[in-house]
């Protein structure tokens, strides 16, 4: 009985089904029964698709006119195509001002200048303003995020440039078309990559005969842009919480270039760095550095000192900056953890700054530019700091003039250093509020150092045979008025052994410096009464008593500056140990060489710190 009551169910079940397909197919054959019961303004598309290729579709605010609205800087290279003037590959350099004025739609407008080199002959200088359109194929497609990670979207431009060479001078248009690469790094902060093929007019580039009317260019460009009135929805970006805060350094070691150069030798180099991590495992660095180093055996013969001949060593100075892209693989290949004991980094970008290089007596003084590397090996000594190793390359390039010609010749120098630091970290919480309370806890104190170390003379004009490092003895009186700001008094020795033209010389340098001296870690962190290791720098001014270098001279008074940092570790309240590098800037005669510009005494000190 049950079965035969289920067959007559599903027959019946069936019919049903047969006669609503029948009836529905009638109904598809009458299109004006359809058009009767269809809503107006009815997409299919928006309900079959839905979820699937238009799912984040979030809603767009652009009421103010402020609203959307960055501003954006960037560096490249662009290349001239079938060029009559032998341009090298061009450095370029832009910022400007952009909007987002629909969802998929932005406009632009940017000042920018390009640098085309010539291996003989004055270089080509381009600058400019133009505007670009950009459109959205990610937002087109998927919907519009302005949290998505990754997006990409073509780009059209044009503007009008005015070129000099030498004395030459032109004006023209130029266009291009690219796409952009652009990664979400934070709330704030995107970074994109936009490769392009512009078209210039012939007169722009200034060549003697133009055959054609136009001129290709290749290139492509980095830029960072920062968003500060950003859409009320982008407070959900993921990437904002991922973000765990600044950090800030300082290193020490030593340089020397591995150029194919007749000599070499090692000197000093200092730095001092702040970055932020975007996201974990990528973030931005901003370095400022120093060095010096010999390169040069220069062979002086009896006609040019009209005296006996002698060979001397010649130094090169650098004093610059550097930006850079800092990269720790590990954590793709381990779950990420911000805390690990062992870091391992990688760091590129580039380096300009000012270069000052002996030669004969005609030293090269300019600027330099170009890229460098490094890898870091760090270890956690506290939660939020690290102790660093790091091996880096940097190639400076320059260019000389001709004596007889108006052009340049182009050289690069190649270095290695090895330096020793220490980085600050602070998280997304500063410290600063976790560890408010605990600052009606500091006392002021006063402490005593006492330290020791090498010294190393820098001429100007490098009038030395040879530089070997002298003695260094030091004491500090520091009196700390708040965790952060305190003051100190200096008094130290310098002993520098110098192997003159004319002989040898034995200079004794006694000075006394009042140092304003801030621990940059309680200003970054907060206080913190436990803590172990600390990082401080300092400055102020320099009273130096030089005594006789022989019977024919007299003793004298000198006022200069010093400054540098500290790198200390606290064994208990009232004993630490720290590394500290400091440089003595001086006039020129403090050590007779009759040059104009500074002398200076680079000093790497090691000492203890007690509290009484």
């Amino acid at each position: 009985m049950k079965r035969r009551l289920l067959y007559s169910m599903t027959v019946l079940a069936c019919c049903l089904m047969g006669s609503g397909a029948t009836h529905a197919s009638a109904q598809e054959a009458d299109s004006t029964t359809t058009a009767k019961k269809t809503p107006k303004g009815f997409n299919a598309l928006e309900y079959v698709n839905q979820g699937i290729w238009r799912g984040n579709n979030l809603p767009f605010s652009n009421k103010q006119w402020h609203d959307n609205i960055y501003i954006f800087a960037g560096v490249g290279a662009e290349g001239l195509s079938n060029n009559k003037l032998d341009l090298s590959l061009g450095t370029m350099t832009y910022v400007g001002i952009g909007k987002d004025v629909t969802k998929n739609h932005t406009l632009r407008l940017a000042f920018d200048y390009t640098n085309n080199r010539r291996t003989i002959g004055d270089p080509l200088d381009r600058w400019g303003v133009s505007l670009a359109h950009l459109f959205n194929i990610s937002g087109y497609t998927m919907g519009y995020d302005p949290n998505r990670r990754i997006e990409f979207s073509t780009l059209v431009g044009g503007g009008y440039q005015h070129s000099d060479l030498g004395s030459k001078s032109a004006s023209g248009f130029r266009g291009w078309v690219g796409f952009q690469a652009k990664f979400h790094a934070q709330r704030h902060i995107d970074l994109a990559l936009e490769p392009f093929l512009g078209i210039s007019t012939y007169k722009l580039m200034m060549a003697e005969r133009p055959d054609r009317l136009y001129q290709l260019t290749y290139g492509a460009s980095f830029n960072v842009r920062y968003k500060w009135h950003h859409d009320q929805f982008e407070y959900h970006n993921r990437a904002s919480h991922l973000i765990y805060g600044n950090f800030y350094s300082a290193s020490m070691g030593a340089a020397m270039p591995i150029s194919d150069l007749e000599g070499f030798g090692v000197g000093p180099t200092a730095a001092i760095g702040l970055g932020r991590w975007m996201v974990p495992g990528l973030g931005v660095k901003l370095t400022f550095t120093g060095a010096n180093m010999t390169w040069h055996k220069a062979d002086y013969s009896a006609e040019v000192t009209e005296d006996k001949p002698y060979v001397r060593n010649e130094n090169t100075s650098y004093l610059g900056g550097r930006l850079e892209l800092v990269w720790e693989p590990t954590i793709f290949f381990h779950r990420y953890n911000e805390y690990k004991n062992f870091q391992l980094r990688f760091l590129a970008g580039g380096e300009f700054g000012y270069m000052e290089k002996k030669n004969y007596n005609r030293p090269i003084t300019g600027m330099y530019g170009g890229p460098t590397a490094a890898i870091q090996f760090a270890y956690r000594c506290e939660e939020d700091k690290l102790l660093y190793i790091e091996p880096r390359f940097t190639m400076a390039n320059y260019q000389v003039p001709y004596e007889r010609i108006k052009a340049y010749k182009h050289f690069a120098d190649n270095m290695i250093s090895l330096n020793v630091g220490m980085e600050v970290n602070e998280p997304v919480i500063s410290r600063r509020k976790v560890n408010a309370y605990l600052r009606p806890y500091f006392r002021k104190m006063l402490l005593f150092n006492l330290e020791g170390g090498i010294n190393v003379p820098i001429f100007p004009t490098h009038y030395a045979k040879n530089i070997k490092p002298g003695t260094y003895l030091g004491l500090i009186a520091h009196y700390h008025l708040t965790p952060e700001h305190g003051f100190a008094v200096h008094a130290d020795y310098n002993h520098l052994n110098l192997d003159m033209e004319k002989g040898k010389q034995s200079v004794h340098l006694v000075s006394l410096t009042h140092q304003y001296r801030l621990d940059a870690t309680n200003a970054i962190l907060g206080y913190d009464p436990k803590r172990r290791y600390h990082l401080a720098v300092f400055a102020g001014p320099t009273v130096s008593y030089r005594v006789k270098l022989d019977s024919n001279q007299s003793d004298k008074i000198y006022v200069g500056a010093e400054t540098g940092f500290q790198i200390k570790y606290n064994f208990t309240e009232y004993f630490g140990f720290y590394l500290s590098p400091q440089i003595k800037l001086y006039p020129t005669d403090i050590l007779q060489n009759g040059s104009d510009g500074l002398d200076r005494i680079v000093n790497i000190a090691a000492g203890v710190q007690f509290k009484l």
